[in-house]
């Protein structure tokens, strides 16, 4: 299947502060958007529902501190965050 991905205004003002503060983690959300691109269901940084979020909400670990956020809708990917830590 063929998912196209769209990233939320959040989410771009959190690239935006990683490229400043964080350089390496900013290439690896990079990384980690193009494999939850390719299968957001298994792959890089351990996907896993969060169903307290949302029924359609996974998210995948980017560091210690930081969760990769996003939503699936039929073949569309929304990125939700990637500066987040939730429990």
């Amino acid at each position: 299947m063929s998912w196209k991905v769209r990233i939320s205004k959040q989410a771009r003002e959190d690239l935006d502060h990683l490229r400043a503060y964080s350089p390496e983690l900013y290439r690896e959300a990079f990384e980690m958007t193009r494999a939850v691109e390719a299968d957001p269901y298994h792959g890089a940084g351990a996907p896993a529902s969060a169903p307290l979020l949302g029924e359609n909400v996974w998210f995948r670990r980017l560091s210690l501190e930081h969760r990769l956020v996003y939503e699936i809708f039929n073949s569309d990917i929304i990125i939700a965050s990637y500066r987040t830590h939730f429990d």
